[in-house]
């Protein structure tokens, strides 16, 4: 994986777009966020990795953020951080394969059932949705259906129609901003997925 990203940065240094000269199966954001990186730092393998080891290191930071909160025992805590960080090891070394494409569903639908009725948190994790979208999308596109299903048997639950109106918000809201950062990092071309 690690050879393939080199290899897409190098075709964008050289004046091609991903999803108009060549196709790019993931979403936008993973790919020129890698390629601003390597503006600035230089292209490289030391600049990529450098960049994979950041979002390795961030992803275990956010990990311990969560357990620290909602485990308050050392012990369960650091069991927990053994298992799950053992299932988020990036071993093909490719940005598509870090932990951040899995723990950022679970943290945001973790964040929606928490609170689904607050409107505040609908439209900070329906904007965190959208991010994920741009990164990965069919990792958001199933974090985006659950979610909608949540707000479904909430509806058939409780009745009324605000269960049905923030689920609907929550949705247009993350698809609003998945479409717009993808057609401000791809430059207004369209996507080809």
């Amino acid at each position: 994986e690690d050879n393939w990203f080199l290899t897409v940065i190098h075709r964008m240094f050289s004046g091609q777009e991903p999803y108009v000269d060549f196709e790019f199966p993931y979403g936008p954001l993973m790919i020129y966020a890698t390629y601003a990186w390597n503006r600035v730092f230089g292209y490289s393998m030391a600049s990529y990795y450098s960049l994979l080891a950041l979002v390795e290191g961030l992803q275990h930071s956010l990990l311990i953020i969560v357990l620290r909160r909602y485990m308050p025992r050392f012990r369960a805590r650091a069991f927990a951080f053994a298992i799950i960080s053992t299932f988020m090891i990036n071993k093909l070394m490719g940005l598509n394969y870090n932990g951040i494409r899995r723990l950022l569903p679970i943290l945001i639908i973790g964040l929606i059932s928490a609170r689904p009725k607050d409107l505040l948190n609908v439209m900070v994790t329906s904007f965190l949705l959208g991010i994920l979208l741009s990164y990965a999308t069919e990792v958001g596109i199933a974090c985006l259906a659950a979610i909608e299903v949540l707000y479904i048997f909430l509806q058939i639950r409780r009745g009324g129609y605000g269960n049905l109106l923030r689920g609907f918000l929550f949705g247009l809201l993350s698809v609003l901003t998945w479409v717009l950062l993808a057609k401000v990092l791809v430059n207004g071309h369209e996507l080809s997925y």
